[in-house]
């Protein structure tokens, strides 16, 4: 790999992972100390968690059609400093709305990180296998931080929370300086002028709503669950990260794999897993079917994701459609702690991973007509192909 391959790689890890998805990632534990710091309910965490996500999620559905405008670097730099600028102040207010502004304010900075990461993502020859590569190691990093955290959190609360972030945040600043300083159609001219955009793109995006949704409602309030069965602070701690280094197994797996069978069979077969392992975590009798089920849930979880994400980036080298399917994917991971808070509170853990199940169904069929409308086969090198001859996607643009 060149040099600048390893800085551009460094630089879209440190977008996307190292500030981006860093609190989601972290988020059973810092749900947890919200829970303990300000003495509320798992409703209330959640109300917060879904604050933080809708605001991350809005701002990649804003930037999702002006991607192709955006200096890169200077979003990604902004985004950075709102991150730090939200976690710093969560670390000074007690009040709940207090607490819900500042998270949302890191929101926004958080979703123009991931949407600087996902554009350079999109341009990359093989979109799929980049992400999974970046994903493997974002998973190393929180699992890594994950048995760190509850360290500041047992001691400090949320307040040792968010200051760890700011902190970390700050750190993965330094690596920005690597991502395309112009407009992706400047800096990648392979990228230039193509635009797979139509209504056959919607039945993908709306499965990503559906799967996020699905893993904001568990990843939440895992802690909790692990808690109930009688699990210690740093005993989840630990679990949680060793389910992370599974995410980065499943993400490697994704990486060897790679298109040589398609999109098709690999989500088809790793979905309906992916719901069988919800379901046994939110139903698990004991620690030990606990700890194997949610190992399963990240390794599933991290082997799908960038053939999901990987085929929405392949629809359009100048990632749009990639940054919109990530905001759809965060839209449902925003909604899904307030949704199952007050499923928890109203009906317990097991009514939620019932409901996990039918959303991971409808996900899968929605994917399965997404790929109908752009050939049922997507393999390297006849992939863009047929997308020439059936949508004319290499037609020049005017201007914006």
């Amino acid at each position: 790999m060149k040099r600048t391959d390893v800085s551009r790689f460094l630089a879209v890890f440190a977008a996307m992972y190292g500030i981006g998805y860093l609190s989601y990632m972290l988020m059973p534990i810092l749900v947890g100390s919200v829970i303990s710091g300000l003495g509320i309910n798992e409703d209330g965490a959640g109300v917060i968690a879904t604050i933080e996500l809708v605001a991350l999620a809005a701002t990649l559905l804003v930037l999702a059609p002006r991607m192709a405008r955006i200096p890169l670097r200077r979003l990604a730099f902004a985004g950075a400093g709102l991150a730090i600028a939200g976690s710093a102040l969560a670390t000074f207010v007690a009040a709940l709305p207090l607490l819900a502004a500042s998270r949302a304010i890191a929101g926004v900075g958080l979703g123009m990180c991931i949407a600087a990461a996902n554009a350079v993502i999109a341009a990359s020859e093989s979109p799929q296998r980049l992400f999974a590569s970046v994903f493997s190691v974002g998973q190393l990093q929180a699992a890594a931080l994950m048995t760190v955290l509850p360290v500041f959190t047992a001691r400090w609360a949320h307040v040792g929370g968010y200051g760890f972030v700011a902190v970390w945040v700050a750190l993965m600043m330094c690596l920005l300086v690597w991502l395309p300083r112009n407009r992706l159609a400047e800096v990648d001219g392979s990228a230039a002028k193509k635009a797979p955009l139509g209504l056959f793109v919607l039945p993908s995006v709306v499965g990503m709503i559906l799967v996020g949704a699905s893993d904001g409602m568990l990843w939440t309030f895992t802690e909790r669950i692990a808690e109930s069965l009688g699990l210690d602070g740093q005993m989840i701690g630990f679990v949680l990260g060793g389910a992370l280094v599974c995410g980065v197994l499943g993400a490697a797996v994704s990486a060897v794999v790679g298109e040589r069978f398609g999109v098709v069979l690999p989500i088809a077969t790793s979905l309906p897993l992916l719901g069988a392992g919800y379901l046994a975590v939110t139903h698990a009798p004991s620690p030990p079917v606990y700890i194997a089920a949610q190992l399963l849930v990240l390794f599933l979880f991290g082997f799908t994701i960038p053939y999901l994400l990987g085929f929405n980036g392949s629809l359009d080298p100048k990632g749009r459609v990639m940054v919109a399917a990530s905001g759809a994917m965060l839209i449902g991971m925003a909604v899904g702690p307030a949704v199952s808070g007050a499923i928890i509170v109203a009906a317990g853990f097991k009514a939620v991973g019932a409901l996990i199940v039918v959303m991971i169904a409808l996900c899968l069929i929605l994917f399965l007509l997404a790929v109908r409308g752009v050939g049922s086969r997507l393999v390297p090198g006849d992939a863009a192909e047929e997308m020439d001859e059936r949508f004319d996607i290499n037609r020049e643009l005017p201007e914006e």
